[in-house]
Protein backbone atom coordinates (compact mmCIF):
# COMPACT_ATOMS: atom_id res chain seq x y z
CA UNK A 1 0.00 0.00 0.00
CA UNK A 2 1.43 3.43 -1.10
CA UNK A 3 0.25 6.34 0.56
CA UNK A 4 0.55 9.94 -1.29
CA UNK A 5 -0.18 13.35 0.05
CA UNK A 6 -1.99 15.65 -1.77
CA UNK A 7 0.51 18.52 -4.00
CA UNK A 8 -0.15 21.03 -1.82
CA UNK A 9 2.73 24.04 -1.99
CA UNK A 10 4.65 22.37 -4.39
CA UNK A 11 3.93 20.05 -7.18
CA UNK A 12 4.62 15.67 -7.21
CA UNK A 13 4.83 13.63 -9.62
CA UNK A 14 5.59 10.07 -10.04
CA UNK A 15 4.97 6.67 -11.87
CA UNK A 16 5.04 3.30 -10.74
CA UNK A 17 6.53 0.18 -13.25
CA UNK A 18 6.51 -3.34 -13.13
CA UNK A 19 10.14 -5.36 -13.16
CA UNK A 20 9.60 -5.17 -16.96
CA UNK A 21 9.70 -1.29 -16.76
CA UNK A 22 6.03 -1.91 -18.10
CA UNK A 23 4.20 2.04 -16.59
CA UNK A 24 1.50 0.84 -13.94
CA UNK A 25 0.01 3.84 -12.69
CA UNK A 26 1.24 7.95 -12.78
CA UNK A 27 0.48 10.34 -10.00
CA UNK A 28 0.10 13.99 -9.60
CA UNK A 29 -2.07 16.20 -11.65
CA UNK A 30 -2.40 14.21 -14.90
CA UNK A 31 -2.36 11.45 -12.86
CA UNK A 32 -4.97 8.63 -11.04
CA UNK A 33 -5.28 11.26 -8.16
CA UNK A 34 -5.43 14.24 -10.24
CA UNK A 35 -2.94 15.62 -7.71
CA UNK A 36 -5.18 14.74 -4.94
CA UNK A 37 -3.33 12.27 -3.28
CA UNK A 38 -4.49 9.00 -2.30
CA UNK A 39 -4.03 5.29 -0.91
CA UNK A 40 -2.81 3.13 -3.84
CA UNK A 41 -2.98 -0.59 -3.69
CA UNK A 42 0.16 -2.64 -5.45
CA UNK A 43 -1.68 -6.04 -6.51
CA UNK A 44 0.23 -9.01 -7.38
CA UNK A 45 -0.31 -11.00 -10.87
CA UNK A 46 -2.56 -13.43 -8.97
CA UNK A 47 -4.36 -11.07 -6.95
CA UNK A 48 -8.52 -12.31 -7.13
CA UNK A 49 -10.12 -10.64 -4.41
CA UNK A 50 -12.06 -7.42 -3.62
CA UNK A 51 -10.14 -3.97 -3.72
CA UNK A 52 -11.07 -1.91 -0.30
CA UNK A 53 -12.95 1.05 -1.18
CA UNK A 54 -11.00 4.15 -1.27
CA UNK A 55 -7.80 2.74 -2.81
CA UNK A 56 -6.72 3.31 -6.45
CA UNK A 57 -5.73 -0.25 -7.45
CA UNK A 58 -1.92 -1.16 -9.06
CA UNK A 59 -2.32 -4.38 -11.17
CA UNK A 60 1.21 -5.37 -11.70
CA UNK A 61 1.89 -8.48 -14.14
CA UNK A 62 5.01 -8.95 -11.86
CA UNK A 63 5.86 -9.11 -8.02
CA UNK A 64 7.68 -6.62 -8.07
CA UNK A 65 8.79 -3.29 -9.30
CA UNK A 66 10.07 0.85 -9.18
CA UNK A 67 8.38 3.63 -8.48
CA UNK A 68 9.93 7.10 -8.74
CA UNK A 69 8.69 10.63 -7.16
CA UNK A 70 9.26 14.18 -7.82
CA UNK A 71 8.55 16.91 -5.63
CA UNK A 72 8.95 20.36 -7.33
CA UNK A 73 9.07 23.72 -5.12
CA UNK A 74 7.78 26.87 -6.22
CA UNK A 75 10.82 28.84 -5.97
CA UNK A 76 14.59 27.68 -4.82
CA UNK A 77 13.52 29.65 -1.54
CA UNK A 78 14.18 27.63 1.49
CA UNK A 79 10.77 27.62 2.59
CA UNK A 80 9.25 26.64 -0.69
CA UNK A 81 12.05 24.00 -0.84
CA UNK A 82 10.94 23.01 2.52
CA UNK A 83 7.24 22.11 1.50
CA UNK A 84 8.48 19.78 -1.45
CA UNK A 85 10.79 17.90 0.67
CA UNK A 86 7.53 17.87 3.49
CA UNK A 87 5.46 16.10 0.71
CA UNK A 88 8.49 13.65 0.05
CA UNK A 89 8.35 12.88 3.56
CA UNK A 90 4.46 12.51 3.83
CA UNK A 91 4.58 9.48 1.68
CA UNK A 92 4.13 6.10 3.31
CA UNK A 93 4.62 2.39 1.62
CA UNK A 94 3.86 -0.64 4.21
CA UNK A 95 1.91 -3.76 3.83
CA UNK A 96 -2.24 -3.53 3.86
CA UNK A 97 -2.27 -5.92 6.72
CA UNK A 98 -0.26 -2.98 8.64
CA UNK A 99 -3.13 -0.18 7.32
CA UNK A 100 -4.63 0.46 11.15
CA UNK A 101 -0.98 0.96 12.44
CA UNK A 102 1.12 1.46 10.15
CA UNK A 103 5.21 1.07 10.84
CA UNK A 104 7.56 4.32 11.12
CA UNK A 105 8.74 5.01 7.69
CA UNK A 106 12.47 5.46 6.56
CA UNK A 107 13.94 7.38 3.53
CA UNK A 108 16.80 7.91 1.78
CA UNK A 109 18.00 11.33 0.90
CA UNK A 110 19.79 11.30 -2.48
CA UNK A 111 21.40 14.49 -2.58
CA UNK A 112 24.68 15.06 -3.92
CA UNK A 113 24.67 11.47 -4.89
CA UNK A 114 24.82 9.33 -8.22
CA UNK A 115 21.17 8.09 -9.21
CA UNK A 116 21.41 6.09 -12.66
CA UNK A 117 17.98 4.71 -13.57
CA UNK A 118 19.19 3.46 -16.89
CA UNK A 119 18.43 0.03 -17.56
CA UNK A 120 21.52 -1.96 -18.45
CA UNK A 121 20.95 -4.82 -21.53
CA UNK A 122 24.49 -6.00 -21.04
CA UNK A 123 26.32 -8.91 -18.88
CA UNK A 124 25.40 -6.82 -15.81
CA UNK A 125 21.35 -6.91 -16.30
CA UNK A 126 21.89 -10.71 -15.10
CA UNK A 127 23.52 -9.69 -11.76
CA UNK A 128 20.75 -7.54 -11.46
CA UNK A 129 18.21 -9.63 -12.09
CA UNK A 130 19.51 -12.35 -9.54
CA UNK A 131 19.82 -9.45 -6.87
CA UNK A 132 15.85 -8.77 -7.55
CA UNK A 133 15.37 -12.64 -6.92
CA UNK A 134 16.88 -13.41 -4.15
CA UNK A 135 14.90 -10.52 -2.22
CA UNK A 136 10.97 -10.31 -3.73
CA UNK A 137 8.50 -8.62 -2.30
CA UNK A 138 10.85 -5.81 -0.54
CA UNK A 139 10.07 -2.37 -1.00
CA UNK A 140 12.59 0.15 -1.14
CA UNK A 141 10.95 2.37 0.72
CA UNK A 142 8.98 0.48 3.33
CA UNK A 143 10.35 -0.17 6.81
CA UNK A 144 11.20 -4.17 5.91
CA UNK A 145 13.80 -3.19 2.78
CA UNK A 146 17.16 -4.15 2.43
CA UNK A 147 18.74 -1.03 3.71
CA UNK A 148 21.41 0.79 1.48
Amino acid sequence: MLEVPAAVGAGLFGTTVDACQVPLIDLGPSGEDQGKGGKFLLLPPDFKGEVPAGYFPIHSQTYNGFAGFRAIAKTEGAEDVAKALGLIKQMRMYPLSKATAPPEQWYVDIYGKLYDGIVRFDESFFANLARTRQCPGKAVLGRDAVRP
